[in-house]
């Protein structure tokens, strides 16, 4: 059975690499997917994991951890992100691991500014553009990944890398996005939208992720002429949506109105920034999980969208699902999370809004210019 840790769906991965040997293996502490097979002419201390397993991997999978909260510390994000570079030294080279496929984020280029059908030659952002710690050490990981192809391994064959950039991944039984906006609606909390009503961000349906995982690995191999090795691409539903038209479907579907109010983004911005600010202060006596951060509010309410043409031309990708939440809102009315059964966990955020405006007073004129938005 393959299990993950992760916001990926086990059973959309299944029914795309259905015909290949997949295993979930634990190596330095992370779950990493893997494709196993045999050789004859490799010995038995070369087909076994320090984890147990008789076999050696042809393929790894390195799919990203989730986090409780969206505003992980520093700490917890270099034990999860940096584990790559274990698994690339223990799992790919010494045990003669040939090709790996690293998961990584559109946040490695963006960071709050506009970005139209963008492609791969855009630059790495630059440190102070990052607004949170988990976006910049996927990008040192992603780096680290890619510097690594051709690499020589235990048994002299050479490791062939290439890199996934991930759109919003949503899709039945997604578990990091898409629960959260439910849990908020259960609440009562999605109120208002923000940013311009023209602005266009890109989604992945589960489905469409797991193709592209599939293709990667085999453009990886000697079949494909190595065309992936070595580098980056952007996947995508390619069919860049408004964040909140997006979910439209799911507000209504699940009997709740789509919300009337929008906002400029500037004091959402600001409001994030305060939000995450206190969280700083106070979580070491009062831990609470801040409805907003300001990666969330670029990431939903600033236009970015990129170009899967390379992803096309390279793997042969072509998106099945484009924007469908129709299989998300069957799956949570399923579940009766339906209008009606909200949480009574309303008062903990009013509690917690309050805190955030006293403060707010007493540190108005500490706010941080802002440029681009």
């Amino acid at each position: 059975m393959l299990r993950s840790r992760n916001n990926l769906t086990p059973a959309s991965i299944h029914k795309h690499l259905d015909k290949k040997r997949i295993e979930l293996v634990n190596i330095g502490g992370t779950d990493a997917v893997i494709e196993v097979g045999q050789e004859e002419n490799r010995t038995r201390q070369h087909r076994r994991y320090r984890c147990g397993y008789r076999s050696f991997a042809m393929v790894l999978f390195l799919l990203p951890s989730i986090f409780p909260i969206p505003i992980p510390t520093p700490s917890h994000t270099n034990s999860h992100n940096f584990r790559c570079f274990d698994i690339l030294d223990s799992a790919c080279l010494r045990h003669d691991v040939e090709r790996l496929v690293y998961t990584s984020t559109y946040n490695v280029v963006f960071g709050g500014q506009e970005i139209r059908n963008g492609d791969e030659t855009l630059p790495y952002l630059e440190d102070h553009m990052f607004t949170d710690h988990y976006s910049k050490t996927k990008m040192l990981a992603e780096r680290k990944v890619l510097a690594s192809e051709g690499a020589i391994t235990h048994m002299g064959r050479k490791l062939r890398v290439c890199v996934l950039r991930l759109a919003g991944v949503y899709g039945p039984g997604e578990m990091r996005h898409i629960p959260r906006i439910v849990s908020y609606l259960e609440q009562g909390l999605v109120k208002i939208t923000y940013g311009s009503r023209d602005s266009k961000v890109d989604f992945l349906h589960v489905d469409n992720l797991a193709q592209a995982h599939a293709l990667a690995a085999e453009a990886l191999t000697s079949q494909k002429q190595h065309v992936a090795a070595g580098k980056a691409y952007f996947i995508s539903d390619n069919k860049p949506v408004n964040n909140f038209e997006f979910f439209r479907p799911l507000f209504e579907g699940l009997g709740y109105g789509y919300p009337k109010v929008n906002l400029p983004l500037l004091p959402v911005f600001y409001f994030a920034w305060l939000t995450e600010l206190v969280h700083g202060l106070v979580s070491p006596v009062h831990n609470f999980q801040p409805i907003l951060t300001r990666t969330e509010v670029y990431k939903t309410g600033v236009t970015h969208y990129f170009s899967t043409e390379a992803a096309r031309n390279d793997l042969g990708y072509n998106p099945t699902v484009q924007n469908d939440l129709s299989g998300v809102v069957t799956f949570y009315k399923k579940l009766g999370r339906v209008k009606g059964h909200q949480s009574s966990t309303l008062l903990y955020y009013v509690v917690n809004i309050i805190i955030i405006f006293l403060i707010y007073m007493a540190i108005m004129f500490f706010l941080p210019r802002v440029t681009g938005l």
